[in-house]
């Protein structure tokens, strides 16, 4: 009986990320931000497993690229080791899908993220263990866009001036779910729907 030939990593690859396993883990361990760099692996996981296989921690930062968008605020990075990282938009909330903007609010952040070298700033995670974060995309915050072009509020626990200050002038501009006579916020249409 013949035996089946399993595919396997090559000997090189799985050193490399046994090494920078190794490297993180001791990083984790004694302190200090980690960033991984997304171009030194393939873009997929093995099995297309989707893990969290790192531990992340507010101030941290995660590198890599977007391989998914749920709705304006919520994006899954796939970072340099493979693992996926489902991210929350940090102190923004879009009109949901279904809602007024919805999709419009989805699109503007894909347009913004898709293909971009992705740089998330960790702040913390939300009840549903979603890392909570401010997302960059070469260098354009993208929190900070969708506050700026009307499409999406600050979300209602949010103490930043800046973001205040970024949704009164889409307010005040009139501007995507602002050119609304009353729009209703994402928290009240989640309850009630």
């Amino acid at each position: 009986m013949a035996k089946r030939k399993r595919k396997k990593q090559s000997g090189v690859e799985k050193n490399i990320r046994t090494i920078l396993a190794i490297i993180i883990a001791l990083v984790t361990l004694f302190g200090g931000s980690k960033i991984y760099d997304l171009d030194l692996f393939p873009t997929e996981t093995p099995d297309n497993k989707q893990t969290e296989a790192i531990i992340v921690k507010p101030n941290d930062k995660l590198n890599g690229k977007i391989i998914r968008i749920s709705d304006g605020d919520t994006v899954v990075l796939l970072d340099s080791l493979g693992a996926h990282h489902k991210i929350r938009l940090d102190g923004v909330d879009c009109p949901e899908t279904g809602q007024d903007f919805g999709t419009k609010a989805t699109n503007f952040t894909k347009d913004l993220c898709i293909d971009k070298h992705i740089t998330v700033d960790i702040i913390g995670r939300d009840q549903y263990q979603r890392i909570l974060g401010v997302v960059h995309a070469d260098g354009i915050n993208i929190n900070e866009e969708l506050l700026k072009n009307g499409l999406a509020w600050r979300y209602k626990y949010n103490k930043s001036p800046r973001y205040l200050e970024l949704e009164e002038d889409a307010r005040h501009r009139k501007i995507n779910i602002w050119s609304m006579k009353n729009p209703v916020a994402p928290w009240d249409f989640r309850k009630n729907n």
